[in-house]
């Protein structure tokens, strides 16, 4: 009797778990229709605009790839205490809020890569203490704010290539356990030496440690690695397409390989000079250390104290192309005292240019003054200065003929080119009190400013002077 009321039991147990098999198979979503495996859910390439509401709570395993999701309710995920793997990949997200994934307890893998994500908050990703694996690449990120990751305590591995970071904050990555960084296609400029090597790590933890940076546009190694090199000598850098600048600051890395020395990075195969141009291609392994020189910067483009005059509402740019070893920065300082450089975003008004050029977008009278250009790198430091003036706009004013007035007139038609050799003007009387003058433009010629006027219907240049002389044939 006792073996046949255990058997009873056991055969109780089976039919219990078939039905709990068989209830969660029947609780798939239908609408749409998700395809289940026990308490994996797949909604993939459904057209989804929305995460669908009956999606079982003991879910582990939920794929929302290949949809049209472009927002997360700050809900959505906050009855899923079971779930280890969230697929969001392939989706039209644009920004993440706060705590968007609802401190999901168990999740192990997140994956948000090839969205369109620009902003994610500082707490996004609160209370994600389990996740390993997190993917944020293929999507348009420029800045991450401090403390993005500081709750993933077990991450092993980030995906942040194929976005356009410029930098990253101090401190971002704070999990010992991380052994698996790819920072690669960004626009990064210079090594992130203590965000993405931090030198508190255990050897444990940078055992087998790899960082990828290729393809950004980094310059230069930071003085302060060479001396970290002998810790990392587990660790695997990659640095692929970046155009390392090849001066006397590189002498550390070179004479730490020509005495035997290990380091991370791989300088015969992916490591080249970018600059200067006699050394552009040339394996940085191989350079003779006498090849290493530094110079400090010269501005070749212009002479000191130049004088620019631009007409009210139009552009103008001042020019400041600097030369030096390793490439100097260039930061341009405003009459008003702001400065301007690289890392400036969202100014409309004044921009940086590639050439180290400042363009001065519709200019207006607070815009007259002194501006600054100063090159720098570690040898040295240059500037000049423009000083600029801003002209009054002649403005389209109809002049009544019932007074005379008397017009510095050219024979020449508006379109006939101007030359500051010409002097072909002289005082003219309107003869005809009839004659509407109506004054439509003025605009620079070179350093002449020309003034033109429609009289009777025919376009003419009334007058061209220089800047100086502006003021005495404004207005008419």
């Amino acid at each position: 009797m006792a073996t046949g009321f255990n058997m009873c039991q056991v055969f109780l147990l089976i039919c219990c778990l078939l039905l709990q098999h068989m209830a969660k198979v029947t609780s798939c979503p239908t609408t749409p229709a998700c395809s289940c495996d026990g308490t994996d859910v797949n909604c993939n390439s459904l057209e989804l605009d929305i995460i669908p509401p009956d999606i079982p709570a003991d879910t582990t395993a939920l794929s929302l790839s290949q949809n049209q999701i472009a927002a997360l309710s700050a809900d959505a995920f906050c009855s899923f205490d079971s779930l280890q793997t969230l697929d969001l990949s392939y989706n039209h997200l644009d920004a993440l809020g706060e705590a968007a994934f609802c401190r999901l307890s168990a999740i192990v893998t997140l994956d948000l890569s090839h969205n369109v994500l620009r902003n994610i908050h500082q707490s996004t990703f609160d209370g994600l203490s389990s996740v390993q694996t997190l993917r944020l690449s293929y999507n348009n990120l420029k800045t991450l704010p401090n403390g993005s990751f500081s709750d993933l305590a077990g991450l092993k591995t980030i995906d942040l290539s194929h976005n356009s970071l410029t930098e990253l904050p101090e401190n971002i990555f704070l999990s010992n356990d991380l052994n698996n960084l790819d920072l690669s296609y960004n626009a990064l400029t210079s090594f992130p030496l203590s965000q993405a090597l931090p030198l508190d790590k255990s050897f444990a933890s940078i055992f087998n440690y790899q960082l990828k940076i290729d393809s950004n546009r980094i310059t230069t190694l930071p003085s302060s690695a060479s001396s970290h090199f002998e810790y990392y000598v587990w660790a695997t850098v990659t640095m692929t397409d970046n155009a390392i600048s090849c001066d006397c600051e590189l002498l550390p890395f070179t004479n730490m390989h020509k005495a035997g020395i290990y380091s991370p990075f791989d300088w015969p195969v992916y490591l080249a000079c970018g600059s200067p141009d006699w050394l552009q291609g040339q394996q940085i392994y191989y350079l003779d250390t006498a090849q290493l020189t530094c110079i400090a910067p010269n501005i070749t483009s212009t002479a000191q104290d130049q004088d620019v005059n631009v007409v009210q509402g139009n552009s103008t740019t001042l020019s400041c192309v600097a030369s030096g070893l390793p490439n100097p920065t260039i930061v341009w300082t405003l009459p008003n005292g702001e400065t301007i450089d690289s890392s400036t975003e969202g100014n409309t008004k004044f921009a940086l240019l590639e050439t180290g050029a400042l363009n001065i977008a519709d200019t207006e009278p607070a815009d007259e003054g002194s501006y600054k250009c100063e090159a720098q790198n570690t040898y040295g430091t240059v500037a000049i200065y423009h000083n600029v003036t801003v002209m009054k706009r002649l403005m389209s004013e109809t002049v009544g003929t019932s007074t005379q007035k008397t017009l510095l007139s050219s024979t020449q038609a508006m379109t006939s080119p101007v030359t500051e050799s010409e002097h072909s003007i002289w005082n003219s009387l309107i003869p005809d009190e009839a004659m509407p003058v109506t004054v439509i433009v003025s605009s620079m010629v070179g350093s002449v400013l020309i003034i033109g006027a429609s009289i009777a219907g025919v376009n003419v240049c009334i007058a061209k002077c220089t800047a100086a002389k502006t003021t005495q044939v404004v207005p008419i």
